[in-house]
């Protein structure tokens, strides 16, 4: 035997275990009854003060509307309760829903970072090979001076200019791919690892060089012969200088200096501070 309304309602207000199919129907069932006492309410009402009936007709009137009102009260109840109730499960289910789709798309991407751990080194190693290999061999036929198309060109099926429609198509081997497992270098390009101990050493080396050099030159004042009119050219570390009938100072190496002297000219060691026009006294 089917439950009466005052059953169903009890039995969804007692239990959490109706589904919120049944809540919905259920709410908009005792909508329709408690919208129905109301209309009993109102009409009792009016009945209960018609002087047309009788007493007796008016007093039941009376205990009609009375009646009637405090079931649409109890109906107004239940509503809400039912409706709170009603918005519970639905606030219940989205929580589910939204935990099965938070555990999916995790699993989602635990799968996918399998798949990157396992099938990336493997595919990075493939596009680094082939890119070098392209690099490779164009530089091969621009070594042979061969003016044919890059192997990337004619598997693109593009010109050898990599124009189209003239626009200038991106070459593979321009791109730049992050290595998979070595912090922020790049796979490609390949990065050019600076050796620090050869660009100590080579520093060492330069400096010692640049030492050498430097003393390998020595000032000197250099004075032409008396009543020369002949240009003497020197080799002097500042480039090329002559010297006529004017002393003049400069940095010559020893072979410079004796050259000098072949030419007749006096040559003499002169102290970091010494200027044309001091006396004797102040050379070395």
């Amino acid at each position: 035997m089917a439950k009466s309304l005052n059953e169903r309602i009890a039995s969804a207000r007692a239990t959490d275990r109706v589904t919120i199919t049944d809540l919905e129907a259920l709410i908009a069932e005792v909508t329709i009854e408690r919208d129905r006492f109301i209309g009993i309410v109102s009409q009792a009402t009016a009945d209960s003060i018609r002087f047309e009936l009788s007493e007796i007709e008016r007093d039941e009137a009376a205990q009609q509307a009375e009646r009637a009102k405090r079931n649409s009260l109890a109906m107004s109840a239940a509503i809400d309760e039912l409706a709170a109730k009603l918005t519970a499960k639905r606030a219940s289910e989205e929580q589910r829903a939204r935990a099965a789709e938070k555990a999916e798309a995790l699993a989602e991407r635990d799968a996918l970072a399998e798949r990157l751990r396992t099938e990336w080194p493997a595919a990075e190693a493939l596009i680094i090979d082939l890119l070098s290999a392209i690099k490779s061999s164009d530089a091969r036929l621009q070594a042979l001076r061969l003016h044919e198309i890059s192997a990337e060109a004619m598997a693109r099926e593009l010109p050898g200019n990599f124009m189209r429609g003239g626009v200038h198509v991106r070459r593979l081997q321009d791109a730049r791919l992050p290595a998979f497992a070595e912090g922020n270098d790049y796979a490609w390009p390949k990065p050019q690892r600076l050796n620090l101990d050869l660009g100590r050493a080579q520093m060492i080396a330069d400096r010692e060089k640049m030492r050498a050099e430097n003393a390998r030159w020595s000032r000197y004042v250099v004075t032409p012969p008396d009543d020369n009119r002949e240009v003497i050219s020197l080799a002097t570390r500042e480039g090329a200088r002559t010297v006529r009938d004017a002393p003049i100072i400069g940095y010559l190496t020893e072979e410079g200096a004796n050259l000098a002297r072949e030419r007749g000219c006096r040559v003499r060691p002169a102290a970091a501070n010494v200027t044309i026009g001091l006396p004797s006294a102040a050379f070395i």
